[in-house]
């Protein structure tokens, strides 16, 4: 079975944790403006890496701050969660 991709089911996953995440840090893939006009909505900052089709898209990611670097430490230990537990997550 085929699952979703992460950018299917932020909605859901931003609706039950709405009250504890502040930030969300993602990479391009997850550059779309519904989701990011969303999240400002409910009061959370989206760190999210632009997906380059003009120079302020550039700019965008060149003024990324800090924040969005560590997210590759959290990818690296959720990689390493699914490497042992499998597709059971």
């Amino acid at each position: 079975m085929k699952r979703p991709h992460d950018t299917q089911i932020d909605e859901q996953v931003l609706h039950w944790n709405l009250e504890r995440v502040e930030t969300i840090t993602a990479d391009k893939s997850y550059d779309w403006d519904k989701s990011r006009r969303n999240l400002k909505e409910n009061g959370v900052r989206p760190v999210t890496k632009h997906r380059e089709f003009s120079p302020l898209d550039a700019a965008h990611n060149a003024r990324l701050d800090e924040t969005y670097h560590h997210r590759s430490v959290v990818e690296s230990v959720i990689r390493l969660v699914k490497h042992r537990l499998g597709d059971t997550l």
